[in-house]
């Protein structure tokens, strides 16, 4: 808050329309939903992304045709394409049966190179055996065939359901190949049941996208071999998958992933979730007794992109089975970003596992990975085979993250149970450059092969080292720990800097286990100004400590309390501490020379200096009106000088210096008036009448004992920089330049303005109060300063 105070006066298209054999209707409920009709008014996901079908497209009509039967379907393809139009808008009105599939047929009305919008409108749409609702394979003429699906009835009970016992091939509900794609909206996918792999959808070379609906209830299961039977809900080859809302869930498979597999192909999610599929299970949901893994998914050979949703629970036939991977099965890359979730929900084993050389799981920003059920120490994430990796860049993880033959990196991260690592055989890597480590139970926050290392109750006694270890067929390995990890948590102490301004410095210890304080924060309030520091911006001190300095004190708030907070990485608050610059000051005056190593006459300056001080502050706690039934000077008396009322004031207010405007009708300009402005420092401004108003004038500032330096008029003003309490009695000197001619200068102080506002009889006794204490903390200032 700046404190003002002057001696003078201051400034201040429509598409087609055809008729079929069922008559043709614009219905309103089409028009107007945002998916269907394309208007502005759309769920969220759906307009942030862009899908095809809203206004974006340029539409401002479009016209929905009714239709009862798949011929229906097939006729509105066959018409759309002989009017030499691309998109079809069918809306479903009565449960219908597929007969056949949309596809690049003349059975299909060959749709080809065409983009078919149905909205289900709250109806079933039922597929069996060989009849699918979408089917592309790979030729030249499948190029950008899109099916668009959604659902606009007020249940949303609209869906596509398998009704069949089971197709011989992949994908039930659609196949994509060839640059197919489809584009979910709402409405359920359901049931669908392949005799090899894609229970409901198979993405072979196409793309999909879900902005909404849901993928449910597949099934793959084997045909001759074992080794199929993957992929319960959705198959994606060499395509790709993009999930920006929606559900994926229920999916089963004979052998590994129930709801997803990506083999080659990419996964992108970013919001919506993937839940509770099951592998490794029999049509007659007994264990396949072979090997499969992935509940919710298994990353084959290509990549998984999690930046936010969720995954949730996922087994492998049963929670108890040992089996590993009961969500996620990694022989590929998986990055998961952000704020995303996994959820685990099964009692026993990994539920994420890397089961190849070639996997990779990265982990970015915080994501959450938990158990729902927890055991004592329930298991999280596996290393298992030799040169997977899995890298922690940050996240919390509430579980046990083990390493076999694999390489765990960790750069950073929340652990609340335990990292272990077994260095299986000759292999295996644990490297830990940060992070913050907090052991439960008895165990350990790390569990690693050796036995000299102690745990001090939850935290490391503290090393940085390369440890080696001998492993079992007998050669050397070695792991690095190469981060400090000891048990302080707490604010520790403050100082104030009194040569400067009324600055406090705090200094606090922190956990060193804090990932390089990435996160780690202290905050300082004083009234309802509340400050932030993170610990990864503060200066070190000493020994770990880490400093801080709240410079927001103005005088009038010395006795206010100063609350300091110190806070880990993941918000937990570690210390809460109060201070006040008045206990400060009289903890400093309570010691003895010999406590602060001074002599007996500095010991007697700073007691002066405290004293004006705290009167200083007290003054401006009467002049300010802040708490005056407490003030900080109750009982002290400062050193009581009077301002030397012969200090010079302001010079040439109104004459010029340069001769050859003596003469002049109009005067270029000149100095007229100083002030000085009080914050937590002091500083003075003077006020410069232009007459000229050409640019031509340039001005300067020198302090006393100081160098002449160009500076910058702000308006119709010239500041100084804050001045130090020992500097209130030097001369500044602001100088006007027409050229090279100095046409106009003025000298002042700060004990010019206190000297003159003290004196002054058009003051209050309130203001001369304030101006007398000023005069004397900056005289006591400049004495001790004198002694150091």
């Amino acid at each position: 808050m700046k404190r003002i105070m002057s001696l003078a006066v201051t400034a201040l298209s429509l598409l087609f329309l055809a008729m079929f054999f069922t008559v043709a209707v614009k219905a309103e409920a089409h028009e107007d939903h945002c998916i269907c009709g394309g208007t502005d008014d759309c769920i969220a996901t759906a307009k942030k992304y862009g899908h095809e079908g809203t206004s974006t497209k340029g539409r401002t009509v479009v016209t929905w045709t009714e239709v009862s039967s798949t011929q229906n379907i097939y006729d509105a393809i066959a018409a759309a394409k002989a009017a030499d139009e691309t998109d079809v808008y069918v809306y479903v009105s009565a449960d219908l049966q597929m007969t056949g599939y949309i596809g690049p047929s003349a059975a299909s009305g060959d749709a080809a190179n065409m983009h078919i919008h149905i909205c289900l409108n709250g109806k079933t749409l039922t597929t069996k055996n060989n009849e699918r609702l979408f089917m592309s394979w790979i030729q030249s003429s499948q190029a950008n065939m899109k099916l668009s699906i959604s659902d606009c009835s007020a249940g949303k009970t609209g869906k596509v359901q398998f009704a069949g016992t089971g197709i011989n091939q992949q994908g039930a509900i659609a196949t994509l190949d060839g640059n197919a794609r489809i584009y979910l909206y709402g409405g359920e996918l359901t049931g669908g049941k392949a005799g090899t792999y894609a229970g409901n959808i198979a993405i072979g070379s196409g793309q999909m996208y879900m902005y909404g609906g849901k993928v449910t209830n597949g099934r793959a299961k084997e045909a001759s071999s074992t080794s199929n039977g993957y992929g319960g809900n959705i198959y994606v080859g060499s395509g790709k998958l993009v999930i920006y809302d929606g559900t994926i869930s229920g999916g089963s498979a004979y052998t590994s992933s129930g709801n997803i597999h990506i083999s080659g192909g990419i996964v992108d999610m970013y919001a919506g979730s993937i839940e509770n599929g099951t592998a490794r299970v029999k049509d007659d949901g007994t264990t396949n007794s072979g090997t499969g893994c992935g509940g919710n998914m298994r990353v084959s050979s290509g990549t998984f992109n999690m930046y936010g949703g969720k995954i949730i629970g996922g087994v492998n036939c049963t929670p108890t089975t040992d089996t590993n991977g009961h969500s996620i099965y990694v022989t590929g890359t998986v990055n998961v970003y952000g704020d995303s979730i996994i959820e685990a929900e099964n009692e026993k084993s990994y539920p994420i596992t890397t089961q190849s050389s070639s996997a990779r799981i990265n982990f970015y920003g915080n994501p959450t990975v938990y158990k729902k059920n927890l055991s004592t120490w329930p298991n999280l994430i596996q290393v298992t085979s030799k040169d997977s990796e899995v890298t922690f860049n940050g996240g919390s993880f509430y579980g046990t993250v083990s390493g076999h033959q694999g390489k765990i990196f960790v750069n950073g991260g929340y652990f609340e149970r335990t990292i272990s690592h077994s260095y299986n055989g000759s292999n295996g890597t644990l490297v830990i450059n940060n992070g913050y480590f907090y052991g439960k139970s008895t165990s350990s926050a790390l569990q690693i092969p050796d036995t000299v290392w102690k745990v001090n109750g939850n935290a490391w006694i503290p090393f940085t080292m390369t440890k080696t270890f001998t492993k079992a067929d007998g050669s050397t390995g070695a792991f690095s720990i190469r981060y400090a990890v000891t048990s302080r948590k707490h604010v520790n102490g403050r100082n104030m800097t009194l040569n400067e301004n009324l600055a406090l410095a705090l200094y606090a210890d922190v956990n060193v286990d804090e990932p390089l304080y990435s996160t780690s924060k202290v905050t300082v309030s004083i009234g309802d100004d509340e400050r932030e520091f993170p610990l990864n911006t503060a200066a070190d001190y000493t020994d770990g400590r880490k400093t801080v300095v709240f410079d927001g004190v103005t005088p009038e708030l010395m006795g206010d309390t100063i609350t300091v907070k110190l806070y880990a990485s993941n918000g937990t608050l570690l210390d809460t501490k109060t201070y006040t610059i008045k206990e400060y000051l009289e903890t400093l005056k309570a010691k003895t020379a010999t406590d602060l190593g001074y002599s007996d006459a500095k010991k007697t300056a700073l007691d002066t200096l405290i004293n004006d001080l705290l009167v200083y502050g007290g003054a401006a706690q009467t002049h300010f009106g802040h708490n005056i039934g407490s003030l900080v000077n109750d009982g002290i008396a400062g050193s009581g000088r009077v301002p030397d009322g012969d200090i010079s004031d302001i010079w040439n207010k109104t004459a010029v210096t340069a001769a050859n405007y003596q003469d002049a009708s109009v005067i270029p300009g000149f100095f007229k008036e100083a002030t000085a402005i009080h914050e937590n420092t002091n500083w003075i401004r003077v006020k410069y009448v232009d007459n000229a108003d050409d640019g031509e004038t340039t001005f300067t500032i020198q302090k006393e004992g100081g160098t002449e330096t160009a500076v910058t008029a702000d308006g119709a003003y010239l500041c100084t920089d804050g001045l130090m309490p020992t500097e209130y009695g030097k001369r500044i000197v602001f100088r006007a330049y027409r050229g090279s001619e100095v046409i106009s200068k003025t000298e002042y102080s700060m004990n010019s303005y206190c000297a003159r506002l003290s004196s002054s009889t058009k003051h209050t006794a309130e203001m001369k109060a304030f101006a007398a204490a000023l005069y004397n903390y900056g005289a006591s200032a400049a004495e001790f300063a004198g002694l150091n």
